[in-house]
């Protein structure tokens, strides 16, 4: 059956860019611990969103994507993952509500770059992705 959409990488591509890089993790102690962590994570035990979000930005974000939180690393360097990161103007009445988590650039001293967050939503979709 045809596909109803076109890729914008060709799979045969990626394949031959990607697999080399795969094939030697796919056996390494990197993948088992990713695996581990996995496994985990889909056996533990039912919470809800507030109680299991530490434990998720550490599981995935810090732990599997390298993120860094704030004071884990080299002050001047900042980190990079922003748990309930304020967003003005999304709270129920208008006023500084909050994001689960930010990801991008924040508190760094070392460069002077500002902070900056990695996406930002539309101030309409702050009802759907944020809390207040």
């Amino acid at each position: 059956m045809a596909e109803k959409y076109q890729s914008l990488f060709d799979d045969s591509l990626l394949l031959a860019h990607w697999a080399g890089e795969y094939d030697a993790f796919k056996d390494s102690e990197q993948a088992a611990r990713l695996h581990e962590r996995l496994k985990n994570w889909a056996a533990k035990d039912f919470q809800k969103e507030t109680a299991a979000e530490s434990s998720l930005i550490d599981t995935f974000f810090k732990k599997t994507w390298g993120y860094i939180g704030s004071g884990e690393g080299v002050v001047e360097a900042g980190f990079s993952v922003y748990p309930r990161y304020p967003v003005s103007g999304s709270g129920q009445t208008g006023g500084t509500g909050e994001a689960d988590a930010a990801l991008g650039w924040f508190g760094r001293q070392a460069d002077g770059i500002a902070e900056t967050s990695q996406a930002r939503t539309p101030p309409e979709m702050h009802s759907t992705c944020d809390r207040a």
